[in-house]
C-alpha cells in the first residue's frame, strides 16, 4: 500500500524539467545524502527534477525525504518494500520531463555526467537507454557495459559487467559502443519510452531487471549505448537484501530469454583486440557443453555444473549385466573427471588471461 508524500503539483515545477532524476531509497540514509549532494553539485548545467521513491525505510530516510520535498523534488513514500523495479515503475509515471535518468542511491555522479548521455539521445533517435561508465570508489572500473555470455541448451542464461576491474583509462572501456545491455544504476532513457515498455518487470527483485528491459528495447529495434564520457562512481550492492533473490531473478530470466538472444561476451574481446579472451570464452561454452549433455538424464545426473558430477553415480539400465553394470561405471568415472579437469582448467585459463590482460591494460605504453 502506497501513499504519496510531497508531491508538488504541476504549477509548483520547475519550468520545463528537461530530465527526472528517479532514485528509488531503501535504507542506508548516509548514501542517499551522498547521492543528492553529488547530484546537486553536477547538475547545474540542466533543469532536473528529483523524483525520490521511499521503499519502506526504517533508518530516517523517510522523515528526511519529506524534509527536502518541494518545486523540485517529488517524494513518494510506499509502505512496503517494492523494490528497484517497481519503484523505478512509479518514478516513470511522476516524472514530468521527456527523459528520465534512473540512479541508484549508492551512486555519486560526477561533474558533466548528464550531458554525454543526453547528447545521445538527443542525436541518435533510435537509441532506447544509454548507460554511464561506472567505477568502484578505488578508480577501477565496475561497468562498462554487460555481455551475455553463451549458454548453451539446459543452461541458465549469463552475463557479466565486461573489463569489470580494469584501469578506469584502459582504451577498450573509453569506446562509445552498441551493445545489448547496460546496467540500470545509472541510465537514461525517453520518459515516453518507458512507459510505452511498461518500465521493468517487477517479477524481478533487484537485479536482472535491467537485462530484460535493455533485451526488450533491442527486440524493438531500438539501440542499447555505452557512453564512456559519463562517468559514475558506484558503491555497487549496499541495500539491504540486494541480493536474496539472485537465484530466483536468473531462472526467470533464462525462461523468458534464453535461446532468443545471442552471445556477445567474445565478439566484444575480438573488436576489442583480444583474440586470446574470445577463444577462452568460447572454449569455456564448449566445455560446459559436454557437461550440459547429461543434464537430460533427470534424477540421475544434475545441473550443468562441475561440481554436481561429483557425487553422481552412472545410470545403468536394470537388465544389464554385471560386466555391462562395470563397464559403464568405469566410463562414466572417466567421463566425470575428465569433464570436471577440462572445466576447471579453462575456468582457470580465463580467469588468468583476464587477470593478465587487466594488468597490461593499466599499464603505460612503454611498459607494455
Amino acid at each position: 500500500m502506497a501513499r504519496v508524500g510531497e508531491r508538488p503539483g504541476s504549477a509548483e515545477l520547475p519550468e520545463h524539467p528537461l530530465v527526472s532524476v528517479i532514485i528509488p531509497c531503501y535504507d542506508r540514509l548516509d548514501l542517499t545524502k551522498r547521492c543528492l549532494a553529488a547530484l546537486a553539485a553536477a547538475t547545474d548545467d540542466v533543469e532536473i527534477e528529483l523524483v525520490l521513491i521511499d521503499n519502506g525505510s526504517t533508518d530516517g530516510t523517510t522523515d528526511y525525504l519529506r524534509s527536502i520535498a518541494g518545486p523540485k523534488c517529488q517524494v513518494h513514500i510506499n509502505d512496503a518494500n517494492l523494490n528497484f523495479a517497481g519503484a523505478c515503475n512509479q518514478g516513470l509515471t511522476l516524472a514530468h520531463a521527456p527523459y528520465t535518468l534512473l540512479l541508484n542511491n549508492d551512486t555519486e555522479v560526477t561533474p558533466g555526467f548528464l550531458t554525454p548521455l543526453l547528447s545521445v539521445l538527443r542525436t541518435q533517435h533510435d537509441v532506447g537507454i544509454v548507460g554511464s561508465k561506472l567505477l568502484y570508489p578505488d578508480g577501477t572500473v565496475q561497468h562498462a557495459g554487460v555481455v551475455l555470455r553463451h549458454h548453451n541448451p539446459g543452461e541458465l542464461l549469463s552475463f557479466d559487467h565486461v573489463y569489470n576491474g580494469w584501469s578506469a583509462d584502459a582504451p577498450c572501456v573509453n569506446r562509445l559502443r552498441d551493445l545489448q545491455v547496460v546496467t540500470a544504476a545509472c541510465a537514461l532513457l525517453p520518459t515516453e519510452l518507458g512507459l510505452r515498455f511498461q518500465g521493468f518487470d517487477t517479477r524481478f527483485r533487484n537485479s536482472c531487471e535491467d537485462v530484460d528491459l535493455c533485451l526488450r528495447m533491442k527486440v524493438e529495434g531500438f539501440r542499447v549505448v555505452y557512453e564512456p564520457a559519463s562517468v559514475v562512481v558506484h558503491h555497487e550492492s549496499q541495500t539491504p537484501g540486494r541480493h536474496d533473490a539472485d537465484w530466483e531473478n536468473l531462472l526467470h530470466l533464462s525462461h523468458l530469454w534464453a535461446g532468443k538472444v545471442a552471445a556477445d561476451e567474445s565478439a566484444v574481446y575480438r573488436d576489442d583486440g583480444y583474440a586470446d579472451l574470445a577463444e577462452l570464452a568460447e572454449r569455456s561454452a564448449r566445455m560446459r557443453a559436454v557437461v550440459g549433455r547429461f543434464e537430460r538424464l533427470e534424477g540421475i545426473y544434475g545441473p550443468a555444473q562441475p561440481t554436481g558430477w561429483q557425487a553422481e553415480v552412472a545410470l545403468v539400465p536394470r537388465w544389464a549385466t554385471r560386466a555391462q553394470r562395470k563397464e559403464l561405471e568405469r566410463r562414466h568415472e572417466e567421463m566425470r573427471s575428465t569433464v570436471i579437469d577440462a572445466h576447471a582448467v579453462a575456468t582457470a585459463a580465463m580467469s588468468i588471461a583476464l587477470r593478465s590482460a587487466k594488468h597490461l591494460a593499466s599499464l603505460p605504453p612503454a611498459r607494455r
